[in-house]
């Protein structure tokens, strides 16, 4: 296997695809985009701010000890954050003797839009942070990811239309919200599109995922 840039032209403006891909003794086009809402990127990027201001605190007023999940399945107001913050931290000051404790809502306004908090054992001393998947908030996710893979495939059909080797899409998963059964889902609703493809792949985490789509039938087989 043989991945290589493509020889791009000075002053190229159409410089698709990223990649491309010798196997087997066929070449592939190989394009590279992501999966991401800005508003949940953003959201995200705070959320990780914030977990960290929380795990510093609990550490400079001495107070932390073992690991802890904070599960925020939707978006909290910033203008409860400061509540948010106390809660959190006076869980895990009444938790320091106990190798773990049972999970405790800081917030919850709806089944889904809450806070809630975990000890999970007694070392390391960490603060991690998840997506929780109450009903309401899957479905959600789920109508987000189909409309977030419809629009990467559309625009990608566009650019690579003049393309004549067979096609790989990766799609990176900087989503996060949603199971693997939400992009499955999703097929039969972007069967045209996802044809434009010899292969559609999702890149998730450490570079493991899931193929929507692909006319190999081994390469499918592989994932399963």
């Amino acid at each position: 296997m043989r991945l290589f840039y493509p020889p791009f032209k000075t002053g190229s403006k159409n410089r698709w695809p990223d990649f491309y891909l010798l196997l087997d003794g066929l070449s592939y086009a190989v394009e590279v985009t992501q999966l991401v809402v800005e508003a949940e990127n953003a959201f995200s990027g705070w959320l990780q701010n914030f977990i960290k201001e929380v795990e510093q605190t609990a550490k400079r007023e001495g107070c932390l000890r073992g690991a802890y999940l904070i599960v925020f399945p939707r978006r909290i107001e910033k203008l409860r954050v400061s509540n948010v913050k106390s809660g959190l931290l006076e869980y895990i000051q009444s938790t320091y003797d106990l190798r773990s404790a049972p999970k405790r809502y800081i917030l919850r306004l709806s089944n889904s839009q809450f806070c809630f908090i975990q000890k999970l054992q007694d070392k390391p001393d960490k603060i991690m942070w998840s997506g929780g998947y109450g009903n309401k908030w899957e479905s959600e996710a789920s109508v987000d990811v189909c409309n977030l893979l419809e629009q990467a495939i559309t625009k990608k059909v566009s650019q690579l239309q003049r393309v004549r080797r067979p096609k790989i899409l990766l799609l990176y998963d900087l989503y996060h919200w949603a199971p693997a059964r939400a992009y499955y889902a999703c097929k039969p609703k972007l069967s045209t599109l996802l044809s434009s493809f010899h292969t559609v792949f999702v890149v998730q985490s450490e570079g493991a995922g899931l193929i929507l789509h692909s006319r190999n039938h081994k390469w499918v087989s592989k994932t399963k």
